[in-house]
């Protein structure tokens, strides 16, 4: 009698599993297919809320009011294309921030968007690079979101950064342990790569340990990267984790990208990660540095520091913003950044810089590319503004500041609701 109860409820039990998993693993497909064509101006969203900093992710898929659609899954932008009953995932990755065509164009996916208006499901039909290895169904589940989105911005590389392309002449490489065929762990640099002048990036890669060395490029957009071989074959690819983190001392930097789709195994855990040394006091080093450390240093190697003072008006000073170094007639201008993410408390650290020769021709840069000064010069209110990117941020909420390639400072002030910019100077640190 005890043991056909026993049988019995472990019957019941079963059952109940059977038909709890049932209702659990309810498939997308049942769901009908959302026409993104139909639901524009509307956005989706998902937080989820993670371990690490920055402690959530947020997935979202935009459709805009002529149609445009974006996902923005993992930290990355991606281009969504609806055709028939599911959607293609597009990525443009550049060779430099400045190229207006995209180096190679990722085919990143094949989704399935179902639901209803209020609630849709993001379903991985095709994944060829693993985008969505890890994300549960629960992850890709967005909930429709209060507010209409904003205008649509086509996708592109931005004007400045602390990617390597920023960083005119620094060295990157990757130095973790890897395991060999034979089980061993050995520490080397699978990966080295240099930023040229033009904002590209070449190197080589190692991999197994012991491999002739290939030669490599890092395409770049603001949120992924992707080594690839000479013949364009993707070798890398992954979003980006981390673009500025720094030892307690400002000796090294890194870049890391996330491992999606890592063939040869570059990675080490779950991402590549290429550092800079910055230990020597050169200007390709100085991006990422501390204010104060940049002081001591450079000032201990024989530069000097010159305190600036630019006033545009009675109350704003743009030596601020700016720290100037010279030796033997080359002048250093770094532009500084207050740290937001708490790494230094109440500090500041370069984030562009300019390096000027005696003859007062540019010899370097980083983090922007200058201004051309002639079409500072030349450049009249009344005219369209002459540069790509309106410049870096300046002491109010409506101004900017664009370091040119003779070592001034075009500061614009762009107005607040009026749009174009209103009023403008040109300072002179020389």
């Amino acid at each position: 009698m005890r043991k056909g109860l026993c049988l019995l409820l472990a019957l019941v039990l079963l059952l109940g599993a059977i038909g709890w998993a049932a209702a659990e693993a309810e498939p997308v497909d049942t769901l009908p297919v959302v026409s993104l064509a139909k639901h524009k101006n509307t956005e989706w969203t998902k937080s989820i809320d993670t371990d690490t900093y920055p402690y959530y992710r947020e997935e979202s898929l935009v459709v805009y009011k002529k149609g445009e659609a974006i996902l923005n899954h993992d930290g990355v932008k991606y281009r969504v294309l609806e055709k028939g009953k599911t959607c293609l995932l597009e990525k443009d990755l550049y060779a430099s921030p400045w190229d207006e065509k995209p180096a190679l164009t990722l085919q990143a996916g094949e989704i399935r968007v179902a639901g209803t208006d209020g609630t849709v499901h993001i379903q991985a039909v095709s994944d060829p690079l693993g985008i969505f290895e890890g994300f549960s169904p629960e992850d890709l589940t967005l909930s429709l979101h209060w507010n209409q989105p904003g205008k649509y911005i086509a996708q592109g590389p931005r004007y400045y950064g602390a990617a390597p392309h920023f960083q005119q002449g620094a060295e990157w490489y990757e130095n973790a342990g890897h395991r060999t065929a034979e089980g061993s762990i050995v520490f080397y640099s699978n990966c080295n790569l240099q930023a040229e002048a033009d904002g590209t990036v070449h190197g080589t890669i190692q991999a197994p340990y012991g491999a002739p060395k290939e030669a490599c490029t890092l395409l770049w957009a603001s949120d992924a990267g992707a080594l690839v071989r000479p013949d364009g074959e993707l070798i890398y690819y992954g979003g980006l984790l981390q673009l500025d983190r720094f030892d307690d001392r400002d000796r090294y930097a890194e870049f890391a990208m996330k491992a999606s789709y890592d063939p040869l195994r570059l990675s080490a855990g779950h991402s590549l990660i290429l550092y800079k040394n910055m230990y020597m006091t050169e200007p390709r080093n100085v991006l990422g540095r501390s204010q104060h450390q940049i002081i001591a240093d450079y000032t201990a190697d024989g530069w000097t520091y010159e305190p600036l003072s630019l006033p545009w008006g009675e109350d704003n000073d743009y030596g601020e913003r700016f720290l100037k170094l010279t030796r033997d007639g080359q002048m250093l201008l770094i532009y500084l950044e207050w740290d937001i993410i708490g790494r230094y408390g109440d500090e500041e650290y370069a984030l562009a810089y300019v390096l000027i020769g005696a003859d007062g021709t540019l010899e370097s840069w980083g983090g922007m590319q200058p201004g051309d000064h002639k079409l500072a010069d030349k450049y009249k209110l009344s005219s369209s503004f002459p540069f790509a990117d309106r410049g870096l941020n300046g002491l109010m909420e409506d101004d900017a500041v664009l370091p040119l390639d003779d070592g001034r400072i075009l500061v614009t002030y762009w107005g607040h609701e009026e749009g174009g910019v209103q009023d403008f100077i040109l300072l002179d640190p020389r």
